[in-house]
């Protein structure tokens, strides 16, 4: 088989699974929605809802002393 031939099968299948990747996701997936609640959000990583998030950088500093 030549590279040219190899090429042209290629790009064949791959346009065909793009088309049909494209078309599941227009079918089934295009008009869903998820809803988002602060409250389930926080229960689920085990943090109140109420509670001020924090940064990353609180923590690179912590348990170090004066940078010895």
């Amino acid at each position: 088989m030549t590279d040219a031939l190899l090429l042209k099968k290629l790009a064949v299948v791959i346009t065909i699974k793009l088309v049909a990747i494209t078309a599941l996701w227009w079918l089934f997936v295009r008009d869903e929605r998820v809803t988002v609640e602060p409250a389930s959000v926080a229960e689920h990583i085990g943090r109140s809802a109420t509670e001020p998030p924090t940064h990353p950088d609180t923590f690179k500093n912590q348990g170090k002393t004066d940078g010895h």
